[in-house]
């Protein structure tokens, strides 16, 4: 009874904040553009921190020709469908809080795949960003399903400075995967405190690759905040199983390994993602079939890299 008193509350408040964002986005909307939204700028629960003047960060829109306009009945429906969605979500997160057994064991020495590229809609959910995206570079990538159905992370790597006279280093592409999420567009986190080990399964061009453990925070201080280790691939037509453990991945921000190295905070993962900046102009490609976790017996070690602690005699 208290379980249903429960859920009946949950979704009577929910059912009010949903209503009162549907009511800002619709009256924001209307006042931009009266006859029409502009499906650019429109803000929706698909991206609820979207502005309507938004925009990317060197981005022009006057490379794209004229933009999609959506009429307001159509773009009313499309908000209440997503609605819908979000409950089903949200629906489901509530019976597995309710069934869920926190005494549960991961298996040991057995490889969990959390994204199998063969399988419908995995590849979807990932994203591709480069230094051309924001104006500071000439690189190029994309992420597509190769012949043999999996993952093709593909591209061409630039070294070359655009000539602002800001930039000072350029040459990057990654791709990322999707951002720990709940039901209506809540951030959260993956919890993957039980493992000691991401294992991928590869079939690269001989290049130096990153794998990246993002840990943002609240604070902007450390949205840019990776955790990284090589992922270093043979050239040739076979694959590779590559086991990395969590213990010795390298703490940096912005692309510069910090003096003080932490363990990873396991609970705390928000995306995982694979880069390429060996600094190397030219093209790669890098197929994956799929990105897992895994729980090995005969790993013990906690953190990889010693750290100091210095007496503060600035008090004495």
């Amino acid at each position: 009874m208290l379980s249903f008193k429960l859920l009946r509350e949950t979704k009577s408040v929910l059912i009010n904040l949903l209503e009162c964002q549907l009511r800002n986005t619709l009256s924001r909307a209307i006042s931009t553009t009266p006859s029409h939204f502009k499906y650019r700028y429109l803000p929706t629960l698909n991206d609820p921190e979207r502005d309507v003047e938004y925009s990317e960060p060197g981005y022009s829109h006057e490379d794209d020709g004229p933009l999609i306009q959506i009429p307001t009945r159509k773009q009313f429906r499309e908000q209440v469908e997503n609605i819908k969605n979000e409950f089903k979500v949200w629906k489901q997160e509530v019976k597995d809080g309710l069934e869920s057994n926190y005494d549960i064991i991961v298996p040991r020495d057995q490889i969990h795949k959390i994204y199998s590229f063969s399988e419908e809609g995995t590849l979807e959910k990932w994203s591709t960003l480069c230094d051309a995206n924001d104006g500071t570079g000439f690189s190029s990538c994309s992420l597509t399903r190769s012949p043999s159905g999996h993952a093709l992370f593909s591209g061409n790597l630039s070294t070359k400075l655009p000539l602002d006279g800001r930039t000072v280093r350029s040459g990057f592409c990654s791709a990322i995967g999707p951002r720990a999420m709940k039901s209506f567009k809540r951030k959260t986190s993956y919890e993957w405190s039980q493992y000691t080990h991401v294992v991928l399964k590869v079939r690269g061009d001989g290049r130096q690759y990153l794998v990246n453990l993002s840990t943002e925070g609240i604070y902007d201080l450390n949205w840019f905040n990776l955790y990284s280790y090589p992922l270093y691939t043979r050239g040739g037509p076979y694959w590779q199983i590559t086991k990395l453990p969590f213990s010795k991945f390298i703490f940096g921000n912005r692309g510069y390994i910090q003096d003080t190295q932490v363990p990873i905070p396991l609970c705390d993962i928000a995306w995982i993602g694979i880069s390429l900046t060996d600094d190397i102009d030219g093209p790669f490609n890098l197929e994956i079939e799929y990105i897992g976790l895994e729980d090995v017996s005969s790993h013990t070690e906690e953190h990889a890299y010693e750290t100091y602690n210095f007496d503060n005699y600035f008090y004495k």
